[in-house]
């Protein structure tokens, strides 16, 4: 059987990590998250414009690589497999205009164009960004 290969760009790789670390605090302490998030559907990260069918095949696409340790994941700072789905592709989506792609790329410490296990990325994100401080202000608000 050909193992599922799901492509991410840079900063799509913080979603997943914000979307991961929301569903571990449902598991912990619903009603808690449910008070500080004002009752929101979706992570943080999907507040930005994005339609319904957007947030949800952004969930689902999450949801898959966190429930199949099989998944493999490559790593580009271009279009990926949540861009595919996206129906607001704009020209400051292809390519990583702003650099942020490679900087999320690089402070996870992965290689663009390399693919990864699902285990090694969950297990870089949480130690990389947990890392810093800064870029937790997005999990809870």
């Amino acid at each position: 059987m050909k193992k599922e290969i799901i492509t991410l760009r840079g900063h799509h790789l913080y979603g997943l990590y914000v979307y991961k670390r929301e569903q571990d605090a449902k598991e912990y302490n619903k009603n808690i998250l449910n008070i500080l998030r004002g009752k929101k559907d979706y992570p943080p990260h999907f507040q930005y414009g994005y339609t319904e069918e957007e947030k949800a095949n952004m969930r689902n696409l999450f949801e898959r690589i966190l429930k199949n340790k099989d998944i493999s994941i490559k790593i580009n700072d271009s279009l990926d497999d949540i861009c595919t789905n996206c129906q607001r592709k704009r020209e400051s989506c292809i390519g990583d205009k702003e650099g942020i792609d490679k900087m999320t790329i690089d402070l996870v410490e992965l290689d663009n164009g390399k693919t990864y296990s699902q285990e090694e990325i969950l297990k870089k994100l949480n130690n990389q960004i947990a890392s810093y401080p800064i870029l937790q202000f997005n999990l809870i608000r």
